[in-house]
């Protein structure tokens, strides 16, 4: 039951905001300028899709600790909001998701906000994190109820080959946290045996955090990042086992290895080396063809 609950909400959502696009948009930007102009502290979950954000967003918004706004984006460069919605419009779907007319607010009400901004931005295993993206996104390419090889996996190929050449992180971080906050997390200090990095410069509080330790540092985390004696409780949502595709997910995922050349450029990247070292031989063994 809760497999087809899943498909009707995401179904029903596409077509209320393929309907009510600009009813929306207008709506958002009027409650994001206005949680701007009076607050000033805001919190952005602000990262690639497929994370784990989700988990922190709505952490943070039923936390009775926080009494400030949070808000959950995966983009805020203008050019790149333009690029997405285009994407979104002319794909399967045909409508642009609410995150994305949400963000084209946020992008706006940055221009002139000098409150403390609070930045949660984490970081995956690449190829788990795409893999979980191209079925949450599965309405881009198909409308059917059933997720199969045949509706699919001409996509995951694509995707996959598309990112052994280069990891999608690269852009997401060079397009967005660097050109919106000027954050370039290569130049940042990150210790993998803790698996979190929080910096300061400003109003901008900003941490970077692995998701594989999320569940054991996030009170720590919120501690820190909002200098409180108290951490806040991590609520755990959209798990991939309550989604409608997720047979069809396991059954794909165990098809997915890559050949000795794929695998070494994936774990000489830069994003590789400097956040999942330790890692490494787990990785090799996950996705590796076997020989």
């Amino acid at each position: 039951m809760k497999k087809i609950l899943s498909y009707f909400k995401r179904r029903s959502k596409i077509l209320f905001s393929r309907l009510f696009e600009n009813n929306i948009a207008r709506f958002e930007r009027k409650k994001v300028l206005k949680s701007f102009k009076e607050n000033n502290e805001i919190a952005l979950i602000y990262s690639i899709g497929k994370v784990g954000s989700a988990t922190i967003y709505n952490s943070l918004k039923k936390s009775e600790k926080i009494n400030f706004p949070s808000f959950h984006v995966h983009s805020l460069q203008p050019a790149r909001i333009e690029e997405q919605k285009n994407y979104y419009k002319s794909s399967t779907r045909k409508s642009i998701p609410f995150h994305l007319l949400q963000s084209t607010a946020i992008a706006e009400a940055l221009q002139t906000y000098d409150g403390n901004l609070y930045i949660f931005t984490l970081i995956r295993e690449p190829i788990s994190r795409e893999l979980s993206s191209i079925f949450q996104d599965s309405f881009n390419f198909t409308n059917a109820k059933q997720i199969t090889k045949e509706n699919i996996s001409a996509v995951v190929k694509s995707k996959i080959d598309a990112l052994i050449k280069e990891l999608p992180e690269i852009e997401w971080f060079s397009r967005e946290l660097k050109d919106v906050f000027g954050i370039d997390i290569f130049e940042i200090n990150f210790d993998p045996s803790i698996g979190y990095s929080i910096q300061v410069n400003g109003n901008i509080h900003f941490v970077l955090i692995r998701l594989e330790e999320l569940n054991s540092n996030f009170d720590e985390i919120t501690k820190a990042i909002f200098n409180r004696n108290e951490g806040i409780k991590l609520m755990i949502t959209n798990e991939s086992s309550d989604k409608f595709y997720h047979e069809s997910y396991l059954e794909i995922r165990k098809d997915i290895c890559l050949s000795e050349p794929e695998i070494n450029k994936l774990i000489e990247s830069k994003f590789i080396q400097k956040f999942y070292p330790d890692h490494i031989s787990t990785i090799i063994k996950k996705w590796n063809c076997p020989k």
